[in-house]
C-alpha cells in the first residue's frame, strides 16, 4: 500500500471484531464479513453480532469527543473464534477503504504469516494500529508486532483517561468498563483497548505518525507506570 494522502478532518477507524448486533445504532460507513472456509476466506454480507463483543467495542469508540467514520470488518464468529487468515483478510479490506486507524480487540498466542503480512502492510502504509493485550503475561499477536500500540485495561482510569504503562505487556491502558452498559461481562483488556482508541480519536489529529502518537499519548496520560494491585 502506498503512503497516505493529505490527512482528513476526521479519523477513519477500522474495527476487526464480531460485527454489530441488530439493536446497535452506531453508524458505520461500510461493513463486511470474513469467513475462513479452510481453503480460502469468503467476503460476505455482515450478519448480526450475537457475541456482542464488536458491538461494545464500536460503541466505546463511537463515544469519542470528536466524530469519526467507523468501518466494521466482522471476522470473529458467534462463539468468539476467528483465524489468522480471516483477520488478515479483514485488515486488507479495511486498508482499501482506506482507514487511518486500525483497532483490534483480539489476540493470538502465536505468530502467523498471514496476520504478520497484513499488519506489515498497515504499518508500511502509515496506519496507526491499536491491539489489545492482557494485563499480565506475554503480548499476543498482533499487539506483539513492531509498529503496533499494545493497549489493555487499567482500573485506575475512568472514561476519558488513559495511562502510560510503559510495561512489557502493554504500552497504554484505558478504562475497563462500558459506561453505557454497567452489566456488561466483557471488560478488561478488550474494552480498555477500545478506550485507548477512543482517546486517540478524541485528542490526536488524523494521520498522526506512530512516534508522534506515542509522545502525545504519554504527555496526555493521567497515570504513569504499572497499575499496582
Amino acid at each position: 500500500m502506498t503512503s497516505r494522502r493529505v490527512p482528513e478532518s476526521r479519523w477513519r477507524v477500522g474495527i476487526v471484531d464480531s460485527g454489530l448486533n441488530a439493536q446497535c445504532t452506531v453508524p458505520v460507513a461500510a461493513q463486511r464479513r470474513f469467513t475462513d472456509t479452510g481453503s480460502g476466506v469468503d467476503e460476505l454480507e455482515p450478519i448480526p453480532d450475537t457475541f456482542d463483543h464488536g458491538t461494545r467495542v464500536a460503541r466505546v469508540i463511537h463515544g469519542a469527543l470528536k466524530p469519526c467514520e467507523l468501518f466494521m470488518a466482522q471476522a470473529i464468529d458467534a462463539s468468539g473464534v476467528s483465524t489468522p487468515a480471516a483477520i488478515a483478510a479483514a485488515i486488507h479490506w479495511l486498508l482499501q477503504q482506506p482507514v487511518q486507524l486500525l483497532h483490534l480487540s483480539l489476540g493470538l498466542r502465536q505468530d502467523r504469516a498471514p496476520l504478520a503480512q497484513a499488519i506489515a502492510a498497515a504499518v508500511n502504509g502509515g496506519a496507526l494500529i491499536v491491539a489489545s493485550a492482557p494485563a499480565r503475561g506475554a503480548k499476543p499477536f498482533p499487539a506483539a508486532y513492531a509498529g503496533v500500540l499494545a493497549a489493555t485495561g487499567d482500573a485506575r482510569c475512568v472514561s476519558g483517561q488513559i495511562s502510560d504503562l510503559g510495561a512489557p505487556h502493554a504500552d497504554f491502558g484505558g478504562c475497563v468498563r462500558c459506561e453505557f452498559d454497567a452489566a456488561a461481562d466483557q471488560r478488561g483488556a478488550s474494552i480498555g483497548a477500545a478506550h485507548v482508541t477512543r482517546f486517540i480519536v478524541s485528542h490526536l489529529p488524523p494521520g498522526v505518525r506512530l512516534s508522534e502518537a506515542r509522545a502525545q499519548l504519554s504527555a496526555l496520560a493521567s497515570f504513569r507506570g504499572r497499575e499496582r494491585r
